[in-house]
């Protein structure tokens, strides 16, 4: 049987990331469908014939899609979608049902979506897209799809078993890691993996919250970094895990193995402040020593209020000892912070503000929060009258776009819009700049600054829009 992963299009020219938390539009990126890459994988170990057809990063039209379908005449075709993109990358289906009415073709496409933060309304994903064969809303897809598939049209969600380690993701699948960037177009080529899956935390606005944790075996992630690094000639890679250093020795089993293996490549992290804390400097040292080069933390706010407010479980001063840790080891922080949070006011944010010119971490985000369907945030806000079913889905994004789709905070939405551009310009310009600029160390350092420096004067340019 033939199946056909689709990543969808841009949006409006804009690249689109579409990987379960992740599921926005981004000026600055361009993303591998890494989630489609480890469902072929998936599929192919279980004798599918798998292809993979990727708009987004080839910039693609509609018709070569269709001409693609006509050449190939898939069984199914997977893909992935986002809320704030869905009307657009349903198109898809409209594509597939086109071509497999043509007299031409014997049978019909099968059609699946995957949309992970629109998860907890399927009613109405499937009445917005009435063509649309399946739409899986479960955490663990990756082998529930085979089943789906074999046991189409009477399959069931609970058909599936729940597995850390699965097959050997299929990278064959794509052709070029120099087409793949974050931020800047020279941190290339670059590849996103996935060492584990789920989080047991909690927080408030997060669609992955109380998850799970779901650790893939160490030797076969250095497998799978092996290949990309030695066979494919990756320079720099990501780990999508929602909290990478939650049980620290699996961490240090992953760096001992790329050490033993003798890898050369930069890799990121994703990083909770009280773990770094926790794990303390000799264990990022380590980390560092084996080729980490940056960890994205999860500070989210400036004032111990709205960190308890949020569920984040950190504190103000956690977040300032963990960038210090960061600093200390020679990782950079890259850190996430967001305003507009149920009942937040202005001096609130401001603090926030504040966090990053005092702590001066490399890099940062801050971006308006919005109430993903199925997050404790969103329950609040149903609770409270804020939000209603028809919530406008082209707000519903990590990344701001020109929609906020609910007022969440003491602030109005222009207001909030307004000042997210104020506080990046102050930033900007502030002591972090400088901090950074002299904080170089390596030609490699410089030659990324650059790059960052330019797509930020890029971003201020556009106004913030789809970027972060």
């Amino acid at each position: 049987m033939n199946v056909l992963l689709v990543n969808p299009p841009r949006f409006n020219g804009i690249p689109v990331i579409r990987e379960d938390r992740c599921e926005n539009s981004d000026r600055d990126c361009i993303h591998p469908p890494t989630s489609l890459v480890y469902i072929g994988g998936v599929l192919k170990s279980e004798g599918y014939t798998v292809k993979l057809f990727d708009m987004n990063t080839n910039n693609s039209s509609w018709s070569a899609l269709e001409n693609y379908m006509n050449r190939i005449e898939p069984d199914w075709i997977i893909f992935r979608s986002t809320p704030s993109t869905f009307y657009e990358d349903i198109k898809v289906v409209e594509v597939a049902k086109k071509v497999s009415h043509n007299p031409v073709r014997k049978g019909l496409y099968h059609t699946l979506m995957l949309c992970w933060n629109l998860r907890a309304i399927p009613e109405r994903v499937m009445k917005e897209c009435k063509d649309l064969d399946v739409f899986l809303n479960e955490y663990h897809y990756e082998y529930a799809i085979p089943k789906i598939i074999e046991n189409f049209p009477s399959y069931s969600h609970s058909i599936y078993t729940k597995v850390n380690d699965i097959s050997p993701p299929a990278w064959d699948l794509v052709l070029d890691f120099h087409k793949f960037y974050t931020r800047t177009k020279w941190l290339s080529p670059w590849a996103v993996v996935r060492g584990s899956k789920g989080c047991p935390y909690r927080c408030g606005m997060c669609v992955d919250a109380n998850t799970g944790w779901f650790p893939r075996k160490p030797e076969l992630i250095v497998n799978e970094l092996e290949y990309l690094v030695k066979d494919r000639n990756v320079k720099y890679i990501s780990f999508f895990d929602n909290t990478f250093e939650i049980n620290s020795d699996w961490c240090l089993a992953i760096a001992d193995e790329i050490m033993r293996r003798n890898l050369k490549f930069k890799w990121f992290i994703n990083s909770r402040a009280d773990l770094i804390c926790k794990h303390g400097l000799d264990f990022f040292k380590t980390l560092r020593k084996a080729g980490c080069n940056g960890s994205s933390i999860g500070i989210e706010f400036g004032t111990d209020e709205m960190l308890r407010a949020s569920g984040k479980g950190i504190s103000v001063k956690q977040g300032k000892e963990a960038i210090r840790i960061l600093k200390q080891a020679g990782i950079k922080q890259y850190i996430s912070t967001m305003m507009g949070y149920l009942g937040e006011n202005k001096e609130q944010i401001l603090k926030t503000r504040d966090f990053i010119i005092e702590t001066k971490p490399t890099g940062f985000q801050l971006n308006t929060v919005v109430p993903f369907s199925g997050t404790q945030l969103m329950y609040d806000a149903e609770r409270l009258n804020l939000a209603g079913e028809k919530i406008d889905w082209r707000g519903l994004s990590c990344v701001p776009t020109d929609t906020i789709p609910v007022k969440l905070s003491n602030l109005e939405t222009n207001e909030l819009i307004s000042l997210r551009k104020k506080i990046y310009r102050q930033i900007y310009t502030s002591g972090w700049f400088w901090n950074n600029l002299f904080g170089i160390r390596s030609f490699d350092d410089f030659r990324l600054g650059i790059g960052y420096a330019l797509s930020s004067a890029n971003r201020l340019k556009k106004g913030m829009d789809y970027s972060h």
